[in-house]
């Protein structure tokens, strides 16, 4: 990918957007890469950064192999995929990870949940991605089951909600403390933000301006995602952030505020710088140095959305 050659010389909002053309142009190449390891009644998709087309370089790319019956996810096929990734150093490259998550149509086990673990709840992970090769339809129907199970009035569905609720106020309170899993990740009187991704406990990473500014933005949308109307055709509620702000202002869900939209792509673009710095170094700490006045304003209004 070529966003390095964005950062720190274009306007926030440009940044996100070339952002997005350029992983679209890679998530495009990986498709065409393994479209022979995704049979007829499946499909594969990107969650995470990459789904929402925000991601940088080293971010790993996990997808999502979505099938019509649990029958058709083979742990041949499984296999097939995945020793296909790690025998191609051009698709780890990439950024492509092996790790696959599945998914089956006929399965009860919530589509939030990670890896069928009722301890991991995510919807965002299938609310948010982006198709990559296969059943179209089969995406789609993925996507809206997941629409109705944080719709869901039963005990499951309130299960859901209240874990993402809890998620957004863990984001919240990083954003107004610096801290988060008692990791300092910013310091908005000083005007710095941390990164470090190089520990095996998840605990000990630092995460900068992803948690919780980005995250909580997402989040919240997410939240939001559960008051749209049931005659809303899922293929046109949109899957990147911005766009998802857009969509929900036109429902009357969201206030009117560009400025929200000028705050998301600056935390996005800086997130990115400290990756950029991180990729020099991976065995140390990175920073970067922040304006500590743009930094509390454009926390501030990310704390109104």
């Amino acid at each position: 990918m070529t966003t390095e050659s964005f950062i720190e010389r274009q306007p926030p909002l440009e940044y996100y957007y070339a952002t997005q053309t350029a992983n679209l142009s890679l998530l495009e190449e990986i498709g065409k890469e393994i479209t022979h390891f995704v049979p007829s009644g499946m499909c594969a998709v990107a969650t995470g950064s990459h789904g929402k087309l925000e991601s940088y370089r080293v971010s790993r790319l996990e997808i999502i192999l979505i099938a019509k019956s649990e029958d058709l996810l083979s742990r041949h096929h499984l296999l097939a995929l995945h020793d296909f990734i790690v025998q191609n150093p051009e698709l780890l490259e990439l950024g492509i990870s092996d790790k696959v998550d599945v998914k089956a149509l006929d399965d009860e086990i919530p589509f939030s949940y990670v890896n069928k673990n009722p301890r991991i709840v995510y919807p965002d992970r299938l609310l948010n991605s982006h198709f990559l090769v296969g059943d179209h339809h089969i995406y789609e129907q993925a996507r809206q089951r997941v629409y109705n199970e944080i719709r869901m009035s039963n005990n499951r569905g309130k299960r859901i909600r209240r874990y993402m609720r809890s998620q957004a106020k863990s984001y919240r309170q990083a954003c107004r403390t610096g801290f988060y899993r008692k990791q300092q990740v910013f310091d908005v009187e000083n005007g710095i933000a941390y990164y470090y991704e190089g520990s095996e406990d998840y605990r000990f990473n630092r995460l900068g301006l992803k948690l919780g500014f980005l995250r909580l933005v997402q989040r919240r949308l997410d939240l939001l995602s559960s008051k749209v109307p049931v005659d809303v055709p899922i293929s046109h509620i949109p899957t990147t952030t911005l766009e998802r702000m857009s969509f929900f202002e036109n429902l009357g869900l969201l206030s009117t505020d560009k400025l929200h939209h000028e705050a998301y792509a600056y935390f996005l673009m800086k997130y990115h710088q400290l990756q950029k710095n991180f990729e020099s170094d991976p065995t140390k700490v990175s920073s970067v140095q922040l304006d500590p006045v743009e930094l509390r304003e454009m926390r501030d209004i990310i704390l109104t959305v």
